[in-house]
């Protein structure tokens, strides 16, 4: 259940035209000073999760763009206050679970405008005529997206990925970005690529069939970049060719 004081917050910036200038400003300054106090960094993104969960359906290009850039200036700073965070070690792998869960349902609700869109169409058409052409985009959902990505790669372990909840939200938002940006995962650094993979061959040999069919479906959109590159010795042509390996040792002895 949320926080009682996300839908207030919520409203505000539904009504307020400079919602999204406000949260950005504020709640990254107020995750700053509470760097250290995981309570109030998970009510902050719940925050930034109500809002993008609620609003970014019906926000046009131009408010889509403020929330795009009010979400990428809030990872930076829980990125760089991460590594210094202290966390005592009874209650670190929870603060973890916590901060990850809520990062993974923020990253795939902003996803989730590529496939279920109610704001005006005519905006793109309002900003032609004055000049401001949709191509001049300074900060776009993948932008955010795979800055989040290369927060949470490196944070999920096998320990962490036990949590059925956690597990099943972070082979979702894996899966939602291999089908929505597939010409962006080989260009994801080369350690971030190696654990994306590491993930997918994890999730299809030792999860749920749940999650088995997640990867195989992530799967699916990097073999079709593959057959468009025709790039044989590209990393991502030689990562899905080894699937075809796992899914064999993983399926062929239980159909015996």
């Amino acid at each position: 259940m949320r926080s009682i004081w996300c839908s207030p917050c919520t409203l505000f910036i539904r009504r307020n035209g400079s919602g999204f200038l406000w949260v950005k400003s504020n709640f990254c300054f107020i995750f700053q000073v509470y760097s250290n106090t995981p309570e109030t960094i998970n009510l902050i993104i719940e925050v930034f999760v109500e809002v993008a969960h609620k609003q970014i359906c019906y926000l046009g290009e131009t408010k889509s763009m403020k929330l795009y850039e009010a979400c990428l200036t809030l990872l930076q700073v829980y990125s760089k206050n991460n590594q210094s965070r202290k966390r005592s070690d009874a209650t670190a792998e929870e603060d973890q679970y916590q901060d990850l869960l809520l990062i993974m349902e923020l990253l795939t609700n902003l996803l989730s405008k590529e496939f279920i869109d109610f704001s005006d169409n005519d905006e793109v058409f309002r900003n032609q005529e004055q000049g401001t052409p949709a191509s001049n985009r300074t900060v776009s959902a993948a932008d955010v997206v795979l800055y989040g990505v290369n927060i949470v790669l490196p944070l999920m372990s096998q320990d962490l990925l036990k949590f059925p909840s956690l597990c099943n939200q972070y082979y979702k938002l894996i899966t939602f970005i291999c089908e929505i940006f597939p010409e962006k995962i080989p260009q994801l650094p080369e350690d971030l690529f190696k654990s994306l993979m590491f993930s997918l061959e994890l999730g299809m040999t030792s999860m749920s069939s749940e999650v088995s069919q997640l990867c195989l479906e992530a799967l699916s959109p990097l073999a079709e970049q593959c057959a468009k590159n025709q790039e044989k010795d590209s990393p991502l042509f030689i990562a899905t060719r080894h699937f075809l390996k796992v899914r064999d040792t993983t399926w062929l002895p239980s159909q015996r």
